[in-house]
């Protein structure tokens, strides 16, 4: 697998999920009665290398660019109005540059220049 910012299929591949269609059908299988769609808009963030959209139960789901649908197995909502930052790509990049495990993570009003800068630090020595 390429290295890349995740989303359900990377995260869930083991479930047989590998488009939005077999997200969605997994969702129900595990969720059943208690599926239910949610109108309003979600922004996604980035947490350890995930693209991830909080849900009103306190619980998450994951999400991706491509297939702009996010579930939460908490509670069963369905979020199918994702918004994602214009730079999105910029963001991924500036991320994947750090280690797997190193800081893979962006806020919704995080600058670009604040990761790139967060970079630079990782990438220097540390003095004692």
């Amino acid at each position: 697998m390429t290295d890349c910012i995740h989303g359900p299929a990377e995260g869930h591949g083991h479930a047989g999920v590998t488009d939005v269609t077999s997200y969605r059908e997994y969702h129900t299988r595990i969720v059943g009665e208690k599926e239910h769609e949610v109108e309003t808009v979600r922004e996604a963030y980035i947490n350890h290398g995930r693209w991830i959209v909080n849900c009103d139960c306190a619980g998450a789901g994951l999400t991706s660019r491509s297939w702009k649908v996010s579930c939460c197995f908490d509670c069963g909502a369905v979020y199918t109005k994702i918004k994602f930052p214009r730079n999105a790509t910029k963001i991924e990049s500036a991320l994947l540059i750090r280690p797997a495990l190193v800081n893979r993570n962006w806020m919704r009003g995080e600058t670009l220049e604040r990761l790139l800068s967060e970079n630079d630090k990782m990438q220097k020595p540390v003095e004692i």
